[in-house]
């Protein structure tokens, strides 16, 4: 939200209250040929617990 704006409706008021929560992500995650994440996805079920740094 940009600094100074006042929502007067309550579903734009908790979008600004979420927009406080925001968390920028690195920009090398964002380009595969940049990011050191590496994954291998397989049939069936599996878990990764991804660690940002």
């Amino acid at each position: 939200m940009p600094e100074g704006y006042a929502p007067s409706d309550p579903a734009a008021m908790a979008s600004a209250q979420n927009a406080k929560k925001y968390v920028k992500i690195p920009d090398k995650y964002k380009d595969p040929a940049t990011t050191d994440l590496r994954f291998e996805a397989k049939g069936g079920a599996e878990t990764f617990p991804i660690e940002l740094k």
